[in-house]
């Protein structure tokens, strides 16, 4: 269990600290999906979360932007809300908005 949070309810991780796992790097700033995040073994994941590597949220739970390219922006909550990069007012928005 992440963290308090059941292995049900994971939504996914926002990446803190580069790292590999099953031969996939994941990369600061980047999110995890709920099923790549219960692929690691629940003792790993927990110390992961406890060094700062990954920040593991409950499906419905928050909602991050992220910058993928110079003035382009997703918006996560366990998955990408948008189809396409958004511009940083339009990302503002689409976080806010419940």
């Amino acid at each position: 269990m992440a963290l308090g949070i059941p292995e049900p309810d994971i939504g996914g991780a926002r990446v803190n600290m580069t790292f590999n796992h099953s031969g996939k790097i994941f990369r600061r700033g980047e999110h995890m999906s709920a099923a790549e995040v219960r692929s690691i073994a629940p003792k790993n994941r927990d110390a992961a979360e406890s060094a700062g590597f990954i920040r593991v949220y409950a499906r419905g739970g928050e909602r991050f932007i992220v910058a993928v390219a110079k003035d382009k922006f997703n918006v996560i909550e366990g998955r990408r809300l948008n189809d396409k990069p958004l511009t940083r007012e339009e990302a503002d928005a689409l976080a806010r908005a419940k």
